[in-house]
């Protein structure tokens, strides 16, 4: 099975959210904001390919730099978007 990674930079506060659901931390517009981040990770998809998980890669930090969920300067580290290939029968 194939897979295909796409990475974001995103904050060091979206990794409970992400990893258990925990939502202390982070507030209404945060997961609105990553929520629609993920939605759209789901829809646009590379071609013949399905979202599956995310991946947080914590050998990835930077401690200044842009969260692509909410334009904001922080603490980051890198979430891969995990695609597995479409199986056809």
């Amino acid at each position: 099975m194939k897979t295909e990674i796409i990475p974001y930079t995103l904050g060091i506060q979206f990794v409970f959210y992400v990893a258990y659901g925990d939502l202390d931390g982070i507030t209404d517009q945060e997961k609105r904001l990553f929520d629609d981040l993920e939605q759209s990770s789901r829809i646009d998809a590379p071609e013949g390919y399905e979202f599956s998980h995310w991946s947080i890669n914590t050998d990835k930090c930077d401690e200044f730099t842009k969260c692509e969920a909410t334009d904001l300067m922080g603490t980051c580290y890198q979430f891969d978007a995990v695609y597995f290939e479409q199986v056809t029968a």
